[in-house]
């Protein structure tokens, strides 16, 4: 299936400063309401193999077929190759990703009164950037309405935290949701302020991985009922993730309504190499489950 960029546009956001969007569709067919849009949280990682699926809305399955591939690209940020130097790259993209209804439960009043004091700053708001000007503009310019019949969202490690926000607080309108090596370990303060000199994180902050894992307990209910997929590696990063993924598949089983996975793949670090050939992994679950709705 051959893909070309049918968009390329930055938008200008109160929310978040500016963001470059690019979208992908088949060549074939023209996007329509049974088209199934994926919007991408680091989308460098996926661009490279480009998926081709469709959804299929009045028989309920995917298919191969056409796609609308949004792939809102972050300034400077996502993989290490694509990283600038200075405080705008992995620094921000921390605090734009970081769920920000989850400081509430952070127990360490420091930590709690600088993520309350900086990362939840109104220039941080990734989620509503999303919600409130993303998909306005998506849907003018694509004559298209979003919601969880059509629409899904998938990230890496931080990028897959905005991901499962996003579908947390907005369950009407995610239809499936894909995280891959999820960032449940938060970063130690000294770690974040040195993060903009190209320094690696190399321990979890135990409070903030107990403030996101109480944040989804409170939140998910069985009013959350999109396809939900999880998958962690065992090396390098990924392996600090292993112990707080546990605690989160225990939370999801108990919601009988989700339709859950929960993978891991042996020797896999944190690296795109390793995430490139895990989003076909994602897709199958996606497209599995939404043949047996």
């Amino acid at each position: 299936m051959n893909f070309q960029i049918i968009r390329k546009e930055t938008l200008h956001s109160k929310n978040v400063g500016q963001k470059d969007v690019v979208v992908y569709a088949s060549k074939k067919k023209s996007v329509s309401q049974k088209t199934l849009v994926i919007l991408l949280h680091d989308g460098e990682n996926f661009v490279p193999s480009a998926p081709s699926l469709s959804l299929d809305i009045s028989q309920g399955q995917l298919e191969q077929g056409e796609i609308a591939f949004s792939n809102v690209l972050i300034v400077a940020l996502s993989s290490a190759k694509a990283l600038r130097k200075g405080f705008c790259s992995s620094s921000r993209r921390y605090s734009e990703y970081f769920p920000k209804k989850s400081i509430k439960f952070i127990k360490n009043p420091i930590t709690k009164f600088v993520y309350s004091s900086f990362i939840d700053a109104k220039y941080f708001q990734y989620s509503r950037f999303i919600v409130e000007e993303f998909k306005p503009w998506f849907e003018v310019q694509f004559q298209i309405t979003l919601s969880r019949r059509n629409f899904g969202t998938i990230g890496i490690s931080m990028g897959a935290l905005a991901a499962l926000d996003l579908s947390l607080q907005n369950p009407s309108l995610f239809g499936f949701t894909g995280c891959l090596s999820t960032h449940w370990t938060g970063i130690l303060l000294h770690q974040y302020l040195t993060l903009p000199l190209g320094k690696k994180i190399s321990r979890d902050d135990p409070y903030i991985a107990d403030a996101l894992i109480n944040y989804v307990g409170s939140t998910l209910s069985n009013e959350h009922r999109p396809i939900i997929y999880f998958d962690r590696g065992t090396e390098g990063l990924d392996a600090l993730y292993g112990r707080y993924q546990a605690r989160i598949d225990k939370i999801f089983k108990k919601t009988n309504s989700l339709n859950y996975v929960s993978k891991v793949f042996q020797g896999d670090s944190h690296h795109q190499p390793d995430w490139s050939h895990r989003y076909k992994a994602v897709l199958e679950f996606f497209k599995v489950s939404c043949s047996n709705r």
